[in-house]
């Protein structure tokens, strides 16, 4: 599902689409009895304990806290004190994602999808970076612009 990619010879991580790393995650709780709190907003947190506090007054005791709730975040508000509202970095990034089968046919493309890649191309206030997943049969594009 997710696989190890190097770029020149060092380690670089592993590429994955996003809904692949959430079943991994959430497959992996799952073998572990972890529950899971669907539907429940955070209001507090204890660090020392640690703990989370929901809207519903219930305590959720855990080894450690994480989180990981996005650019409207309860959390960075909770941690920080204060609402952080996000501010525009002045790029706009655009992302798709698409089956492989469409690049295979095409002469200038396919070898993209001939096994799976990781390339980055950088330019000036403008980068993308494409990769390929499960041997070529999923094909990711990510664009950043300068917008302002």
């Amino acid at each position: 599902m997710l696989q190890a990619c190097s770029v020149a010879n060092s380690s670089a991580g592993y590429i994955g689409h996003r809904g692949d790393y959430h079943n991994v995650f959430l497959t992996r709780v799952e073998e572990l009895g972890i529950p899971l709190h669907m539907g429940t907003e955070v209001v507090g947190f204890d660090e020392d304990k640690p703990s989370v506090f929901l809207k519903d007054g219930t305590e959720v005791v855990g080894d450690i806290v994480i989180g990981a709730d996005g650019i409207k975040s309860k959390t960075r508000e909770l941690v920080l004190g204060f609402k952080d509202a996000p501010k525009s970095s002045g790029y706009a990034c655009y992302r798709a994602f698409f089956p492989g089968a469409w690049l295979k046919d095409d002469p200038l493309c396919a070898h993209f999808v001939e096994k799976d890649v990781l390339n980055v191309y950088i330019g000036e206030d403008a980068h993308v970076v494409q990769n390929t997943l499960k041997n070529g049969e999923e094909v990711g594009l990510h664009q950043t612009d300068l917008i302002v």
